[in-house]
């Protein structure tokens, strides 16, 4: 199979004999520790790492074992850095790719795309969302932009000085403010999903970053509610 960086790897197979059988799969000759069933899924998402390997099946019988032809995977980089940004994987209890403050992928047939996005927001007391993901843009790239969409619904009907703001930040991979990328708030509602960017992160190449969104309530009363809600997270990266 040929995947992009970020992807999952499945494979199955299909054996055909007398049974009591096993079964092992292995990677470039070497055995999978626990990987003894027909169907095999690479724990981690794919890595450049992984291009090339070989994956081949083994099953045993009283007859002996046949091993299958070799699987070649090939893995090349996704122009996409940001894994999971459309949260088409979600809803979580835990993300192996975003940090998040609180369970909020929400499934809706009225996301940007798909039917899953991010719901930061929509408190009645004083409360603050976060949601990031941590990425490396190349050194050897030329360009590198984000964008992403929001839909921000709101409460109030008449302007507030008390705002909920929601925030896109780049941060160091310490957790450091690097830059703010862009903010809205409760007194900008918009008219379902709109794109925001594209954003210049070309000055991060070689460095390791977070692409970091906040949302910020201070608290019940003359603000009211707002949600901030976040879908289709790109961060593209052109090659240089």
């Amino acid at each position: 199979p040929a995947l992009l960086t970020g992807q999952w790897l499945t494979l199955r197979a299909i054996a055909t004999g007398a049974f009591p059988m096993t079964f092992q799969w292995q990677k470039d000759g070497t055995d999978i520790p626990g990987a003894t069933n027909p169907m095999y899924s690479l724990p981690n998402r794919t890595l450049l790492t992984d291009n090339g390997s070989t994956y081949t099946f083994k099953a045993t019988n009283a007859s002996g074992s046949t091993l299958s032809s070799a699987i070649p995977v090939t893995v090349t980089q996704n122009p996409n850095l940001i894994v999971d940004g459309d949260f088409e994987d979600g809803p979580w209890t835990a993300s192996d790719v975003w940090q998040f403050s609180n369970y909020f992928i929400y499934f809706d047939p009225s996301a940007h795309s798909g039917h899953y996005y991010a719901w930061m927001g929509d408190y009645d007391a004083a409360a603050t969302d976060y949601l990031y993901q941590t990425i490396s843009i190349p050194a050897s790239v030329a360009a590198a932009n984000l964008t992403f969409w929001v839909n921000i619904q709101n409460s109030n009907t008449t302007p507030f000085t008390n705002n909920n703001t929601f925030v896109c930040k780049i941060k160091d991979g310490a957790g450091n403010d690097l830059k703010t990328v862009t903010q809205c708030d409760n007194n900008h509602p918009t008219v379902g999903w709109v794109q925001q960017g594209p954003f210049d992160l070309s000055a991060y190449q070689g460095k390791s970053i977070q692409v970091y969104f906040t949302s910020n309530q201070p608290g019940a009363g003359t603000a009211g509610k707002t949600d901030f809600l976040v879908d289709d997270v790109v961060l593209t990266v052109t090659p240089g």
